[in-house]
């Protein structure tokens, strides 16, 4: 049976409003009167955290609320495959880009402004580039569990015999360079807090909708009914 959309040309819906600059991405949404988040990352991939002093951010001109992990210490953990990453860290950082603390402004400048007064004193610690490495015997452990995140056994076929009755066998070690993919649109989300219904709605670019709403419900200690996550344009 022939299908009516193989070998043609198929429209995509989104693209007139892409190209156009009528959709909606995540950072396109506002609400009155809502205050601006900047995140401030580690610039260390592996190092402890021996103090954050957000005193001289928080006297900033419009700065409303500074978090960190210290303030939510009933917060808790999510992930993709284990739950073992903090919203916020507390201790340690374990790659560049962990989160450390979260400034409130009433203004988009104001709070990118406050993330370069926040100090932190690191001590910085040895670092795994290395997969092969990191499961190595007292290897530098990055998780208090160690470096191994799961481990799967798959066994198919008759090996041996497969070598065998082979005509030639390749053995060699390949590797590739660290990608990370760029989205079309910046990284941002709106949420907004509706007391009458007790429901947190999240405006957000996400892959997995069903996933991140149980890991914002995880590490906010709430039922995933109480979180209503909306998927904007993405890029």
């Amino acid at each position: 049976m022939r299908m009516s959309y193989i070998g043609r040309p198929v429209p995509r819906v989104d693209a007139l409003d892409k190209v156009t600059g009528r959709a909606l991405y995540p950072a396109d949404y506002y609400f009155p009167d809502m205050l601006h988040l900047k995140v401030l990352r580690a610039p260390h991939p592996h190092a402890l955290i021996r103090r954050i002093d957000t005193s001289r951010a928080a006297s900033l001109p419009g700065v409303e609320k500074i978090l960190t992990a210290e303030d939510l210490p009933a917060m808790g953990r999510y992930g993709l495959i284990i739950k073992d990453q903090e919203a916020l860290v507390r201790e340690k950082t374990r790659f560049m880009g962990d989160a450390l603390a979260v400034v409130a402004a009433r203004t988009r400048e104001e709070a990118r402004k406050a993330i370069r007064f926040i100090e932190v004193e690191y001590e910085e610690l040895p670092v795994m580039t290395c997969p092969r490495q990191a499961m190595e015997k007292g290897a530098v452990a990055i998780h208090p569990e160690g470096n191994v995140v799961c481990t799967h056994g798959l066994d198919k076929g008759d090996v041996e015999r497969g070598f065998k009755q082979a005509d030639r066998i390749m053995d060699g070690s390949y590797s590739t360079p660290h990608l990370e993919h760029m989205a079309l649109q910046p990284e941002s989300g709106v949420a907004i807090y509706d007391p009458a219904e007790d429901l947190i709605t999240i405006w957000a670019a996400s892959q997995w909708l069903h996933d991140t709403q149980l890991d914002v419900a995880g590490a906010l200690g709430l039922s995933p009914a109480r979180i209503k996550l909306i998927q904007p344009t993405i890029g």
